[in-house]
């Protein structure tokens, strides 16, 4: 799966409104502090020199056609540009819980939910403990619909890290 489709967000997003880790090193520290320990802040912290986004995040969703919108909690690892994690959703969605797979390039943040109900593909931007937008995804039901019918269902997302 392309890490664009890593279906995070646009997923979860798309599927809720149609309805609806290992440890990671840290770099160098300062002299003379201890080095980090698993489980701890620091080793969350994998790029000191610029964006992470490896944490716990507090997030919402919308969708664009205005028949749904949630929240979800995303919590992700980091190692380079690479992240992955788990997400949980909340709202009118058949998408509840799944994996995590995206990269982190600059600003820009591109992942998808997988191993969940339907794929969930976000694009947004990173700016020190915010992220902002996109996302889409294919809708869920309804369960009569023919199945060479395919909807793509579209929508926003913000999120907030937590501490």
């Amino acid at each position: 799966m392309k890490p664009g489709r890593s279906a995070l967000m646009p997923l979860v997003a798309a599927a809720l409104s149609a309805v609806a880790c290992g440890g990671v090193t840290a770099g160098p520290t300062e002299p003379g502090a201890p080095p980090p320990t698993q489980g701890s802040a620091a080793a969350e912290t994998v790029s000191p020199s610029g964006p992470t986004i490896a944490g716990t995040w507090l997030g919402s969703w919308t969708n664009d056609n205005g028949l749904g919108s949630g929240g979800f909690v995303l919590v992700a690892t980091q190692k380079g540009k690479a992240f992955s994690g788990t997400i949980e959703v909340s709202g009118p969605t058949c998408v509840r819980q799944g994996t995590v797979q995206g990269l982190i390039d600059g600003t820009n943040v591109s992942w998808g939910v997988v191993a969940a109900e339907r794929d969930v593909d976000f694009e947004g931007t990173l700016t020190g403990d915010s992220m902002s937008g996109a996302w889409s995804a294919i809708a869920c039901g309804p369960p009569d619909r023919p199945a060479n019918v395919v909807v793509t269902v579209t929508g926003t997302w913000e999120a907030t890290r937590q501490e």
